[in-house]
Formats: structure tokens, sequence, C-alpha cells
């Protein structure tokens, strides 16, 4: 997937009752593609400028080179956010493989949930569940004060839930926790297990 050649994430859903009206993911959407169109406008930009023959902390190209990370990580992050939701709350009950490591790690899926609340409620910007590259079973639940602030080298984001205010003010106003606790109920664990089998792909049961 790549920001600068997809076109951006089309949405399965209109609204999650009880957790995101329509209106608030409409208004949502639009700061999404707001950063989408701040990538490309700082892309156009790079090629242009003059390079600083010493350090200058706010020299045109700092400038630019931190909208680039900032805006890159404020578009990926809503693709993963979105993503990892559905309307579909019913669904064949089958213990899919991410469900069984969280299990295993937090003893129940309640609480990992009660975890990841209580992340959310302390980030200013994100709360995120990710995976080791290096080790399948290492799981971690992390907070971004904002997208370019929090993200751990090493640890693939598998499950992202956005805890800024534009997420959840119109419906929720200063009730953040309620936001959190209902949008946990629209988790689509079938995308959470394909992003973690990406990063460490089931083994094949013949051994090949």
């Amino acid at each position: 997937m790549s920001l600068l050649t997809d076109e951006p994430i089309k949405l399965s859903f209109r609204e999650l009752p009880g957790a995101v009206s329509a209106r608030e993911l409409e208004e949502h959407y639009k700061l999404y593609l707001g950063y989408r169109d701040m990538l490309k406008r700082v892309d156009g930009q790079l090629p242009t400028v003059p390079l600083p023959k010493k350090h200058q902390a706010e020299s045109q190209l700092s400038s630019l080179l931190w909208g680039q990370g900032y805006a890159l990580a404020g578009a990926f992050l809503h693709e993963l956010y979105f993503g990892n939701l559905t309307a579909l709350t019913t669904r064949i009950m089958i213990l899919l493989g991410i469900e069984g490591l969280i299990e295993k790690q937090w003893g129940s899926q309640e609480a990992f949930q009660e975890d990841m609340i209580a992340a959310g409620l302390q980030a200013r910007g994100w709360v995120v569940l990710a995976v080791c590259h290096e080790c399948p079973e290492d799981l971690r639940i992390f907070t971004m004060d904002s997208h370019d602030m929090g993200a751990v080298y090493g640890y693939c984001p598998i499950l992202v839930i956005d805890t800024y205010e534009h997420a959840y003010w119109m419906d929720f106003g200063t009730d953040k926790g309620t936001y959190l606790k209902n949008i946990m109920g629209y988790v689509n664990w079938f995308a959470v297990n394909q992003r973690y089998e990406e990063v460490h792909p089931p083994q094949n049961v013949y051994g090949r």
C-alpha cells in the first residue's frame, strides 16, 4: 500500500450506532483526506527547496521534512483506524489466532479491552495494539500523543483507535470513556488478524 499511488480508503459503513454517528464520521473522513492532501503538497515542494549549508532548526527543509512525517503518519493511522472497524458485529464464532494470543497474554478479551480503554483515556492522539516484528507473541499497547509521537520501532500496529477529540466530540462531548468502550464493540477482528499474519504468517500445516 502506498499513500502516493493508492486511492483514499473507502469506508464500509456510514455510521457505527452508539459509537460514531454519520455526521461525526463524515467530518472525520474529511480530516483524513486533509492529511493526504498535505502530503501531496509537501512532496511537491521538497524537490524545490534550497539545501541549507549548515544546521538550521527552522529552515524550510526541516519544516517540510517534519510536515512529511506528520502527514504520512496522520493519513496512515487513519487508514488503519477506519480499516479495523466494521458495522457487522455478528460473525461466525471462530477463535482467530490473534484472539487466542490476546487471551493468552491478558487472560480474557474483557481484560484486554479494559487495558485498551484505560490506555486510550490517557492518550491524546491514538491507542495502538502492536506486535513485535521479531517475536510473534510480544503484543503491546502503546499510546501516541500525536501522529508522529509514540510509535515504537520494531513493532507493527495491528489495532488502532483514534483518541483525538475530533473522533468523538460531536457524539459524546467530554465523555471519552463511553466512546472508547462502544468503539471496541465494532473492532473488525478479521482485519486485525490479517495484519498480524502479514507480520507473522501462519505455519503451513504440512511444514512446507
